[in-house]
Order: structure tokens, then sequence, then C-alpha cells
């Protein structure tokens, strides 16, 4: 009924408005002009609470505040309205006329709609009644429900816990180990909450979360390993990190690793890997490998630890809208840091799992468990990088292996680089620059572990030493080196004979004065069986057996129970051949782990010392162990090529090889080789053409040409003493004397237990030596030679010794081979001396002078001081003379104070030199007072008939001048042959008088023996020396031609003195004219008054010549 009433008013007012419409457009606005004239002008007429009495009244008030003045205007709006309405009014009668006839029906249906809600209010009425007459069922419906919504919750919650396991192991996959502990954590509150242990099918899952609750631990450790130390890690898989993957660094477009890139790259030999070092920028590769610990520890660490400062896990306690609120004030910065790069992530992720520890309340047992193992898990760490190197150039250590064992058929090049193969290279390259870098992560990660247990054990008194991890990849590291630059077997097997001398050096060097494995082992003992037994007992794979024979001679000698020492258990296989010169390759990556690592004790602020631990490791291991190598190494080349071989028959007491070498004097390039006797050759010592190859290589090797740096000029230096130091030695011995016709004489027994050569005694004088030195020296002659001589003479012969000149035996005399030794000698000093002056060179200037010392940093200084082989393989041209010093540009640079050393050997050389040139000069007038005196004291001077010859001890005397004329002529030049003979005439001139006062008596037959000895003598000097002509014997003949004359004209003689006879020499000869009369004791009276009164004579006239 209400519908069809609202449809026929409808269909009225549509049809008012239909007939209406053209028509009241004008009459509306109009309407609508004066509403709004009223609105605006007349506000007061529209208002609910409008009186128009009041309005009345205020038209009659003509005050101001009245409206009387506008009574005018309200006629006019009246009139307008009025104008208007009625306008309407006749625009839209028929629309009021349907209004007020349809008053009428509206009100008969409002009447009815008054009657429904009569009808709809008792039917509410009756409702309310029956609810309430229905509460108690409702009720329980209600209690019903609620334990129906804490059922579902309840079920809720179950399943939410049966997907834990779930949960965990996915977790687990996907390396997401911190979040195992929130999630264990939420499914205890869970079941605290709604009481579910009670539950018995809730066992298995209470039992699995205890387990994982125990085992979370040892995950946490687990995946820490993974991360330190790149097992198990994506840190060798993900190009995006290109930092710690051999292989991602080549393929990285990091302008910074351009260098690095360039020197693991393009490498085919040492030459190349050398010049591709040379422009290797070691800081701007440590700065690529520092930056991401850097940025972790200055920017993303704080940000990090202030993030998960709050549990995560509370998130889970909280309702829908609160985690909402929670979740909007994380940070999500620093979720988006830690997925940058793979550092990032994988720094956060070690945060992440210190972070769990620390909640399980277990970060000291982690810290503990982390520096325990470090040693272990280096030694995987590097038996890993091992197995990556040999799979990746298996055919590369092939070949090395075949150039191995075809080269153990030669003589070992301990100093040289002949043995050095370009397949080393390639190996050392991959396998050191790879551990190096390794190494280098792994110290970093244990710097950020550091750092986080300082963020979050802030207060409390536990920390992490990263030092302690230091000293253990620093020891690993150091053996791994030592092992592929010192081969101990080789150096000590150059030598079959070590003696107790060396091997007491060795045990003071190394200060191992006592050793557990050096303690004899004997198996009769019932203490080391038993200790044996228990060994078995504790650890069954452990047996006391011949493992050299089924492992090699690289094994382990386990028939001790003792561990020799902590390499023990880091033995590693080493790829390439043990060489000193793998250490050139080593030095570039050494260098950067030393500076990666010195960049991140740089922030040990508090305590400036800890500043340079990187430094001081590399100094160490350079000085302590290579240098120590480098030098054994020599030692052993000098033992090889210089040194003694334990073949007596090759040298004596110096040790020194005496292998001679003749080479071609004639040649400038020093052809050199054995060669027929030639005056165009001379002889040295191998020994010293080994040692200028040596030397030369040593120069070339170490770099010694350019500038002075301390190491390795004060190596070589050193190395040149011990040249020095050997002949000198040498030198020493062999003038020093020995049993008789002895070559070999004891090393080790003391010098002064060896009888001295009257020849050392003589060069041991300084004034002597000074003279005789001005006579060899060719800078005299004439007069002033002359005058030389005699100085020289009278000091061999009248030197005021308490012993006679004639008291000198055979022990005093060089035999063949010992003059032959000494004539080598000075041929090799010589030879010496052409070419080691001219290898020094002045240079004061180092790394550390001028404005290159402002714009080196540590390490490049270290590279500067430390770098050898700079020129690749040394490919000297060792010649005879001192070309090949110009030739190849090689010098030995040293500092002013360096160089007074250096001319301390040089002078070495030079006294040898002049020492055995003196030596061979006095040797032979020692040989002349030897003959001589045995003439003139073993001879029978009363022969009774005329002597036809000298005798037999000038014979012998001749055959000896002309031996050593000989080999004087084969070995020395004219001019040092001269230098020997001069004087020599004037000597055995002096000498032959002297030895007079041997005879105990003669008679005229024994003094015409005499004469025949003189002239023998001549006759010999004349057909050897350069001037026969200046050979005169004619004092002495004189002197014993004294004999023949009476005692008037001997007077006279005296007087006269022409010939400068002492007055010694006058007596002599008057107790030689009266010795048959009177040697027997049985002479006259008169005889005896008559050698008296002429001895009186003679005194008597040097008496009136005074």
């Amino acid at each position: 009924m209400m519908s069809r009433r609202r449809s026929s008013n409808a269909g009225i007012s549509t049809r008012a408005t239909s007939n209406g419409h053209g028509s009241s457009s004008e009459s509306m606005f109009e309407l609508k002009e004066a509403q709004s004239s009223l609105r605006y002008d007349w506000p007061q007429l529209l208002q609910d609470d409008a009186n128009p009495i009041e309005l009345a009244v205020a038209f009659l008030d003509d005050t101001s505040v009245g409206l009387a003045h506008r009574l005018s205007e309200f006629e006019q709006v009246k009139q307008s309205t009025e104008s208007a309405l009625r306008n309407v009014v006749n625009d839209h009668h028929e629309l009021f006329n349907n209004s007020v006839g349809s008053y009428h029906l509206l009100l008969s249906t409002l009447t009815e709609s008054q009657q429904d809600s009569i009808a709809i209010k008792h039917m509410l009425e009756s409702t309310t009644k029956d609810i309430h007459d229905r509460s108690d069922i409702l009720g329980e419906l209600s209690q019903t429900s609620a334990r129906y919504a804490d059922m579902i919750e309840i079920l809720d919650a179950i399943n939410e816990m049966m997907d834990i396991p779930t949960r965990i192991d996915q977790l687990v996959g996907d390396k997401k180990i911190h979040e195992v502990y929130d999630v264990i954590s939420h499914g205890y509150k869970l079941a605290e909450q709604y009481n579910l242990w009670t539950l018995p099918a809730m066992n298995a899952l209470q039992n699995y979360l205890e387990i994982q609750s125990n085992t979370l631990f040892d995950l946490i450790i687990d995946e820490l390993q993974n991360e330190i130390y790149l097992k198990g890690s994506t840190a060798l898989n993900d190009p995006a990190s290109q930092l710690y993957s051999w292989d991602t660094l080549l393929r990285s477009n990091n302008p910074q690793l351009a260098s690095f890139k360039t020197l693991i790259a393009e490498l085919y030999n040492l030459e190349q890997y050398i010049y591709n070092s040379a422009n290797l920028d070691i800081p701007e590769v440590v700065e690529v490998l520092h930056k991401p610990v850097q940025t972790f520890v200055n920017s993303q660490l704080p940000k990090l630890h202030s993030h998960f400062s709050n549990p995560l896990e509370k998130l889970y306690s909280l309702s829908d809208n609160d985690k909402h609120d929670a979740s909007s004030a994380l940070d999500y910065s620093v979720l988006l840091e830690s997925t940058s790069s793979f550092s990032s992530e994988s720094f956060h992720y070690i945060y992440m799992l210190l972070h769990t520890a620390s909640k399980l309340s277990r970060l000291n047992q982690v810290i503990e468990i982390l520096s325990g193992n470090n040693q272990l898990e280096l030694h995987g760490l590097i038996n890993r990088t091992i197995e990556e190197v040999k799979q990746k150039n298996g055919a590369t250590i092939g070949k090395l292996d075949k150039h191995q064992a075809f080269d153990r058929s030669f003589t070992f090049d301990f100093i040289g680089t002949k043995n050095f193969s370009d397949n080393s290279v390639l190996i050392l390259k991959d396998l050191f620059g790879s551990i190096f870098v390794k190494s280098l992560a792994v110290l970093q990660r244990h710097k950020i572990v550091s750092e986080i247990v300082h963020r979050i054990e802030s207060g409390q008194n536990l920390s992490y030493d990263v030092h302690d991890i230091w000293n253990s990849i620093k020891k690993e590291l150091q053996s791994l080196m030592t092992n592929y630059i010192y081969d101990s077997m080789i150096i000590n097997g150059t030598s079959d004979m070590i003696s107790t001398n060396s091997k007491i050096h060795d045990i003071l060097r190394k200060r191992d004065l006592f050793q557990f494995e050096d303690v004899s082992y004997n198996k009769t003992s019932k203490g080391p069986e038993d200790l044996q037994i228990i060994l078995q007992d504790m650890f069954p794979g452990f047996l006391l057996s011949d493992s050299l024979k089924t492992k090699g001679a690289d094994a382990v000698d386990s028939n001790s129970p003792y561990i020799k020492n902590e390499r023990f258990n880091a033995m590693v296989e080493v790829l390439v051949p043990k060489n000193l010169f793998n250490m050139r390759i080593i030095l570039e990556f050494f260098l950067i782990f030393v500076a990666g690592s010195q960049k991140l004790f740089a922030g040990d602020g508090a305590n400036k010392p800890a500043n340079r631990t990187a430094i001081q490791f590399f100094e160490d291991f350079m000085k302590l162990s290579f240098l120590a190598h480098v030098r054994d190494s020599l030692d052993a080349s000098f033992k090889e090529f210089i040194g003694h071989t334990g073949d007596s028959t090759k040298g004596i007491g110096s040790g020194l090889k005496l292998d001679l070498i003749s080479m071609d004097k004639s040649q400038s390039n020093g052809e050199i080789g054995i060669t027929p006797n030639s005056t165009n050759f001379t002889v040295i010592y191998q020994n010293a053409l080994d040692f200028k190859r040596l030397f030369y290589n040593v120069c070339s090797v170490f770099n010694t040409s350019l500038t002075y740096r301390d190491e390795f000029s004060v190596l070589v230096l050193r190395f040149l003493k011990q040249f020095s130091d050997s002949y000198l030695s040498f030198y020493n011995e062999l003038l020093s004397g020995g049993e008789e016709n002895s070559r070999i004489v004891d090393y080790n027994s003391p010098a002064s237990n060896k009888p001295i050569l009257r020849t050392s005694k003589w060069i041991r004088v300084p004034s002597l030596t000074e003279i005789s030195g001005m006579i060899i020296s060719s800078q005299t002659s004439g007069d002033e030679l002359k005058l030389l001589v005699q100085k020289e003479l009278e000091m061999l012969v009248f030197g005021g010794r308490e012993d006679s000149v004639f008291d000198t035996n055979k022990d005093d005399l060089l035999d063949n081979e010992s003059f032959n030794q000494v004539c080598y000698l000075l041929l090799t000093t010589s030879w010496i001396l052409t070419w080691l002056p001219f290898i020094k060179k002045e240079s004061n200037y180092t790394a550390t002078s001028g404005d290159l010392a402002f714009s080196l940093s540590a390490i490049d200084k270290l590279r500067y001081d430390w770098s050898f082989l700079e020129n690749g393989r040394s490919l000297i041209n060792v010649t005879t003379g001192g070309e090949d010093i110009n030739q190849d540009n090689l010098y030995l640079a040293l500092t002013k104070e360096k160089l007074n050393e250096f001319n301390a050997v040089v002078l070495n050389f030079h006294t040898i030199r002049d020492n055995t040139l003196l030596a061979l000069r006095y040797d032979l007038r020692c040989k002349a007072i030897y003959y001589i005196g045995k003439s003139f004291k073993l001879i029978d001077w009363t022969p009774i008939s005329e002597p036809g010859d000298s005798d037999q001890f000038i014979g012998l005397f001749n055959k000896e001048v002309f031996s050593i004329d000989n080999k004087l002529t084969k070995y020395l030049s004219d001019g040092e042959k001269e230098s020997i003979f001069v004087g020599l005439p004037e000597f055995l001139n002096v000498l032959v008088i002297q030895g007079s006062q041997l005879i105990r008596k003669v008679n005229a037959n024994g003094i015409k023996r005499v004469l025949l000895n003189i002239f023998t003598l001549q006759q010999m000097l004349r057909n050897l020396l350069k001037n026969p002509e200046e050979v005169d014997f004619g004092r002495s003949s004189i002197y014993f031609e004294l004999f023949t004359l009476n005692e008037f004209n001997f007077i006279n003689f005296v007087k006269a003195n022409d010939h400068q006879f002492s007055a010694d020499e006058y007596k002599n000869m008057v107790r030689l004219i009266y010795s048959e009369k009177l040697a027997d004791g049985n002479g006259t009276q008169f005889n005896k008054t008559k050698y008296n009164d002429l001895l009186k004579k003679v005194d008597q006239v040097f008496a009136s010549m005074d």
C-alpha cells in the first residue's frame, strides 16, 4: 500500500513540473534575486528567532542605532519580494493547487504508517520477552563457542610447531643458522603457552627440539669455521666478490687490480714475471682487499649491532598490529647493506652467528674453539689449496718432475738460476698467490670476529686476541716458505765429511743444545718400549716402523716416539723443486699479505709497537730465514767449488781445492780451459775462476750494481771476505812449514804446533819486507838498487839473530810441491787483482735518502730492499780479465764504510801476492844458505889431491836453481822472475865468505875447491840471469885468494882494503891460514905465536883506520 502511494505522489509531482517548466524560469530567477538581497542586506529577517515587533520598533527609532533611515529601503525590498512571489504563484499556480490536493492523501498515508509502527512495537516487545526467557541456553552456546575458539588456536599452534623441523632444515640448508635459535625459542614459548608438552603426540617434537638445541652450538662452530677458512663457503664461486678466489681475480674489472691481473695472467717465464712484477702496485691491490673490512668495521658493524641489540624473537610474542609496528621500526638499510657484496654478506653472517652464540651464553666457548683449532684449520686450508693447484697444473707438474730428474745428473747450482725452471714460476704463482690471499682473508675474518666480540661483550671481561691467530698464521707461512726455498739434504750433502768444528758451529748457531729427537733410541731399553706400547694403545694407527723404506727419503723418521718439531703435523707436499730462487716468485705475494696484515694491525692504536707487527714478521723472515738460507747456500757453493771436498789429495790445511786451470792471456775474450804449456797461458787455481763465476752471479742475482742495500751488499761482501780469508789461511799454512815431504797439514791443528819456515820469519820483519818490496817493485835501478840489495843482504845474513844464518835445515825450505803451490798462489792472486779492484762502486744512495724517502711507503721500502733477480736469469760471460765488468755493468755498490772493508780484502790479496813473491825470493836464498852451509859443514877441506870440480852440495844447489828458473819461466813474467833473482850474486858472494867460518881446517887444495865452487856458482848465474856481465864473484874469489899470500902481502892488502872486508873477515882468513897447523891443537908454539901476532896486526891496522 505504501509503494502505491509513493507512485501516485511521484506522478503528481512529475506532471506539475512538466506543466510549469516553461514559464517558471524567469519568476524563479526573480525570486532568487530577492532571496539573495534579503540574505545579504536583511539577514535578521531570515533568522529562526526573528520578531516582527522588534523590527517594527527599530523602524520607528530615528536615532543613530535605529532603522528609521532604512524604512524606505525595506519597503522597496517588500515590494520586490511581493512582486517576485506573485510572479512565482502566477507561473506555478497549478503546482500549488496539486500540493494542496495531495495533503489529504499524505495525511491518510501517515495514519497507516503509525498503525504499522504500533504493530512493530508489539512484535519487538514479544521478541524481547522470548530472549529473556532463553538466556541460559545462549550462555551455554557462548561457552561452547569459546572452547571451540581455544581449540582452533591450539591446533594452529600445534600446526606451527609441526612445521618447526621443516623450517629448521630449510634454515640450515640456506645457511641461516642464526635464525634457528629464534625458531627453537619460539617453539618452546608456544609449547609453554599452550602446555603442549603434556600431549603424548608432542614428545617426538620435544626430543627433536632438545637435540637441535644441543647441536646448534656445533652448527655455529662449523659455520664460523666455514666462513673464516673459506671452506664450504661461496667465497670461491661468487663472481661478485672477486676478492678471495684466484680465478675470479682474473675476471675482475676493478682498475686497481689491473697490475695484479697482469702479474698472474700474462705469465710465460721468469723474465716475464719479473717484468710484470715491476709494475705491480701493491698498495692499490691491498686497498681493494682491505676496503670491505674497513667498511664493515667502521660503518656497518655499529649499525648492525644497534639493529640487533633487541632480540628479534620478541616479534613472535607480539600481536599482528604490534608486529607491523615493530617491523616498520626496523632499519632496512642494514639489511640492504648485508647483501651489497659477498664480503658484507659473509661479515654479517659471522656477526649473526656470534650474536646467536652470545644468546646461548656460549660465546666464550666459541672463542676458545676458534683459537684452539686455528692451526689445524690452517693446515686444511693449505692442503686444499695445494690440491687445487695440483689439479689445475697437473701437466706442468709432470714436466717439472721430468726436468728435475734430468738435472740430478749435474752439479747442483746452489746460487745460480740454471736449475730454476719456468714451470716452477707458473706453479709458485698459483700456489703462493692463492695461499697468501686466502691467509689474508682468514686474518681479516679473525679481525672481524675480534671487533664483533668487542661490540657484543662490551663492558664485560671477554675479548678475542687476534695476535694469537697471527702467530699461528705466521708460523705456518714461515714453515711453508722455508720448505720451498731451503733443501737441507742438498746443502748438507755437498761434503761427505763434516768436521767436528763445523758441527759445533751449527749447534751454537741454531742454539739447540738438546732435543728429544736427538736422544739415542735404545730398543732394548724398557722405558721407550713401554712408551711405544702406551702410544699404540691410545692411538691404534700409531706404529713406529721403518717409514723411510715405504715413503722415501722425504718421509719422517718415526723410529723414535718423539716428534721432531711442530712441522710434523704441517708437512705438505712440495710441488716444485726446492730452490732458493723460489723466493723471487713468493716475494710479491708475501708483500701483499704483509701490507694487508699491516692495515689490520694499524688500528691497534693502544699499542703502538704492534703497528709494525706484520712488517716485523717480514723483516724477521727475510733476515733470519731467507738470508740464513742464502748464507748456507753460499757456504755450500763455497764448499762445492772452492773449499774442501773430503779428498785429502786435493788440498792442504785451508781446505781449498787446488785443481789447476790454464787460461789464454793473449785473447781478450778470455778463452778458458785446460791447455798445453805455453808462454801465452797462465795457470791458476780452478777455485779462483769458480769463485769469480759465483761472485759475479751473486752480484747479478742480488742487484748490487746500482745502489747499496745493507742486507744483500753485506752478504756479498761477507762472501768475498770468506774467499779472502780462505786464501789468507791457505797462504799462512803454506808458508808455516811442516814435516818433510808432507803435502797435507791438519787444518784443525793449531798453527803454533807447526814449525815456522825461515822464509815466514823474514816475511814477518816489516823493515826487511819493505826493502825487499822496493827491490821487486822494479821502481829502482842503478846505485839505488844496489844500496837496497846491500841493505837486504845485511838484514838476511847479519840480522842480529841469536842463531847463525847457517842453522837453516831442510824444514825451512819449500819442497817441490809447496814451491809449486806458492807459484800458483802468486799467479792466482795476481789474476784476482786484475778484476777484483774494479768491481767496487761507491754509492751512498739508498731508498731512505733524497726525495724518494718521502714518497716510498713502508711496503715499497721493503720491496726495494729485498727485491732480487731483477734482470732475470744470470747470463754472465766470465772472462780471464776484468772486461766482463764493463760489458755486463756488474759492480758491487758499497758505502764509504763498507768500501774500507772491501779495500781491506783487496789489500789482503795484494799482501798475499807480494808476500808469495817475497817467499819465492827468500826461499831461493834459504836454499842457498842450506846448500852452501852443508858444503862448508860436511865437505873435507883438506884434500890430498887437487880437486877437479865443485863439491856435491854446490851441484845440488845448481840443480835446484835451474829447476826454480824453469818453473818461474813457465809461470811468471820476465819481470817477476827477474825480481826474484836480482841481488842473488851479491848474496852468494857474502854467503860464501860467511860460510868460510864453518871450515874447521883447510889446506891449499881445499881453497881451490872453494874457488871452484865460486866459479861454478858464477857460471850458473851468468847462464840464468838477463845481464850476465853483472854477475861478479870477484870479491869472494879475492877473499879466498888471500889464503895464498905471505904475511907481508897480507898485511899490505889489509891496509889497502880495496874490497871493504871487515876485521872479522880478515881474522877468519888468518884462522883459515893457520887452521891446518893449529886446528887439531897440536900446533907448535911458533905457529901459535905467529898466528896471534898476525891477528894483532890486523887489529892494529883497523885501529889505525878508526
